[in-house]
């Protein structure tokens, strides 16, 4: 049974949730109105806003209005494509003239005609970058004092309000938030392994990011994938995708150390093309132990502005703090090279269990995919151990867990250690169950034998246990249970 304080702090993080998005709608309703008393006080044809994204190179459409009928706007607008290009580092207001400093057919979201003749550009400076830009469009080339009052209160207006925005939604900065953030590293000193360790780390930086979800990646199987999400996660990407290359993961592991985008146009990727689509922002962690890349730790919110320099600071931390700790057991306890994974890159069997402990909960709550659990093993294996030496055994398993891997046939899926010639696996997907197709994979993979030793040659069989995630099952070891007792009826 939960105790009060535990249901009391669960309750205040729904509660922040929904005050973050009531604060990021009222904002946006707010900014929109702004450009609707900016048109109608100057007499314009068109007001818009964008954001100007450096990084990404796009002009982000905030909010318009108009009066002209017959316009489309696009959202996304690459730097090269709009004639904002020329202007975006302006610092002072600008006037344009219509087929002298931009051609009419440059104005894409007009049709039939352009109504305007004017463009008056309104620069949103923060820090000394231009950030925003406001452009009015309108017949007149000149305005009354009240109506370049109007501008400048409004550019005013709009960087008050950004500012106090700001302030109000950066949850760090009440005391409550960091007294939270005390208990949470205090929880981080607890006597823990490294896979239970990793898990209560991301379920503690889950606490602090709303409506979103945080992942762990782990190196195994030759690759970097997914391995272990957050319990009240969303929008996460399913267990055993991927990392791929130019990604925010993949960037964090390059430079080992935290990499933070904005999504635009879902755009950078978490860590794969394949992955649901990319909201807000992201932070990615790596986790390293003695200078060495072990894991890194995926943040995602659908809300940047849940990024506050004081959350990525909290977040940041506590991953470090985990690193640290993970170094003090490597040293004391001789761990290898990979602490996630065996000497043959399958995943360790600790994680395995936390992987499906984390998917039955989700499974419960809020499922982002259907999953399978299951077993595999050799058809002929009492065959095998009498034919060959242990070390050529032991090639044939590294072999085994090269070209078994679940990602290499399309599939979302890890494999993970369990005993000898027997391998667990996790498997997710939102269509149709994947593990039939897995099997007849690998069974055409492994109809030419199999080379070792340098000209050796093996025929190998497999047999396949699994069951599916479902709302019957009690716990992680029932699972488990019942995954072994469908191999077992398989076997027979």
């Amino acid at each position: 049974m939960h105790s009060g304080k535990t249901l009391n702090a669960d309750a205040g993080r729904t509660s922040n949730g929904k005050r973050e998005e009531d604060a990021q709608r009222k904002f946006k309703q707010i900014v929109h109105d702004l450009t609707v008393l900016l048109r109608h006080s100057t007499d314009a044809e068109t007001v818009i806003l964008y954001w100007i994204n450096k990084e990404r190179e796009i002009f982000v459409l905030e909010t318009k209005t108009t009066r002209c009928k017959h316009t489309m706007f696009q959202d996304r607008m690459a730097f090269k494509d709009l004639y904002l290009n020329d202007f975006k580092d302006i610092r002072e207001p600008v006037q344009l003239e219509v087929n002298r400093h931009v051609m009419a057919d440059e104005l894409k979201h007009y049709f039939n005609n352009v109504p305007v003749r004017y463009l008056n550009l309104l620069p949103f400076v923060n820090n000394g970058d231009t950030i925003a830009m406001t452009v009015l469009e309108s017949q007149n080339s000149t305005f009354s004092v009240e109506q370049e009052e109007a501008m400048s209160s409004y550019i005013n207006a709009l960087g008050n309000l950004l500012q106090t925005y700001l302030q109000l939604n950066d949850l760090a900065d009440n005391q409550n938030q960091w007294i939270d953030y005390e208990h949470k590293l205090k929880g981080m000193y607890d006597r823990l392994d490294g896979v239970a360790l990793l898990d209560r780390t991301i379920n503690e930086i889950q606490g602090l990011v709303g409506k979103g979800g945080v992942s762990l990646l782990c190196r195994g199987m030759n690759n970097w994938h997914n391995v272990l999400n957050s319990r009240k996660g969303v929008n996460l990407p399913p267990v055993g995708l991927k990392v791929e290359d130019n990604t925010i993961a993949w960037d964090a592991l390059s430079r080992g150390e935290p990499v933070y985008s904005i999504h635009f146009n879902a755009n950078p990727k978490r860590l794969s093309p394949r992955e649901p689509l990319s909201r807000g922002a992201s932070l990615a962690i790596p986790i390293l132990v003695e200078d060495h890349r072990q894991a890194a730790i995926l943040v995602n919110s659908e809300n940047p502005l849940v990024f506050s320099e004081a959350a990525k600071h909290k977040m940041i931390n506590l991953s470090r703090i985990a690193s640290l700790r993970l170094s003090a057991q490597k040293k004391a306890d001789d761990l290898p090279g990979n602490i996630m994974a065996n000497e043959y890159s399958a995943y360790k069997p600790e994680l395995f269990e936390k992987t499906v402990e984390a998917e039955l909960q989700r499974n419960y709550d809020s499922p982002d995919n259907q999953t399978w659990v299951g077993f595999i093993t050799i058809d002929n294996l009492s065959t095998l151990r009498t034919k060959f030496r242990l070390e050529e055994l032991k090639e044939l398993q590294q072999i085994l867990i090269d070209r078994l891997n679940p990602p290499s046939y399309g599939i979302n899926g890890y494999l993970a250690e369990h005993s000898d010639y027997v391998y667990a696996f996790i498997m997710q997907s939102k269509g149709e169950e994947p593990v039939s197709d897995w099997k007849e994979l690998i069974r055409q993979e492994f109809e030419e034998p199999v080379e070792i030793n340098g000209g050796k040659q093996v025929y190998i069989k497999f047999i396949v246990g699994f069951i599916s995630l479902s709302a019957t099952l009690g716990d992680s070891y029932q699972v488990i249970r019942e995954a072994k007792a469908a191999l077992s009826a398989a076997m027979k």
